[in-house]
């Protein structure tokens, strides 16, 4: 059984499209098809006063739980509660 000429065609035409629609999100290019980078959404916001934020909310509480010493150990409990 041969397949219907129109369906190779609609597939085709499916396929390139598809193509083109992944090639414009992984490599963005003008008309003549060269790559264009896109302008970095991270330039200039400053991440390292961000980082600097978050290291001094999270650093006490590591500290806090590295003085406290090793958690005490928990022993393992069988379902229904039978030892």
């Amino acid at each position: 059984m041969t397949v219907p000429p129109a369906l190779v065609a609609t597939a085709r035409c499916l396929w390139q499209w598809e193509w083109q629609r992944l090639m414009a999100g992984l490599a963005p290019a003008d008309r003549d098809g060269n790559f264009q980078r896109r302008p970095s959404e991270f330039a200039g916001a400053g991440l390292e006063s961000q980082l600097e934020q978050a290291l001094q909310a999270v650093l006490p509480v590591v500290a806090t739980r590295m003085m406290s010493g090793p958690p005490e150990p928990v022993a393992p409990q069988m379902p229904g509660g039978a030892a």
